[in-house]
């Protein structure tokens, strides 16, 4: 355990790269802050995520305006259903469809891709979707 006296310096003042190599546990216990790189990791994982999850709900939404019955769980919620599951899952003229949102530059987890391909084994449509035009031209291929 890294010990941590006061010696005159604000905590604020210990540079970056001291505070990255002292553990979160100990930095916590020191109520030191974490380092910015932290900070910053933190907040774009979060903006990302809230990204992802307004793509979702754009296609949601557009699909029930299409009277289209979508099965779509909460994303502030740890869920039941099996790991990996894509995002949306619907039917369009008796054509089970799934669709994974990824916002640009994005790529689906391993989890995701054994599902995904289980699912297309099974005969479901699936895509990785990363905008509402996208799903639109998807829909629209299936009518």
């Amino acid at each position: 355990m890294v010990t941590v006296c006061n010696m005159g310096l604000a905590k604020e003042s210990l540079p970056d790269a001291v505070l990255k190599r002292i553990s979160p546990e100990d930095r916590k216990a020191a109520d030191l802050p974490p380092p910015i790189n932290e900070l910053v990791s933190k907040a774009a994982a979060k903006s990302d995520a809230k990204r992802e999850k307004d793509l979702q709900w754009q296609i949601v939404s557009w699909l029930r305006l299409k009277n289209v019955t979508v099965l779509w769980s909460a994303t502030n919620k740890r869920l039941t259903i099996t790991v990996g599951t894509p995002d949306i899952l619907f039917a369009i003229k008796g054509r089970a469809v799934a669709f994974e949102c990824k916002l640009p530059g994005q790529k689906p987890t391993e989890d995701q891709e054994r599902v995904m391909n289980g699912m297309i084994r099974d005969g479901w449509k699936v895509a990785v979707i990363h905008s509402l035009d996208e799903a639109r031209a998807v829909v629209a291929s299936l009518l």
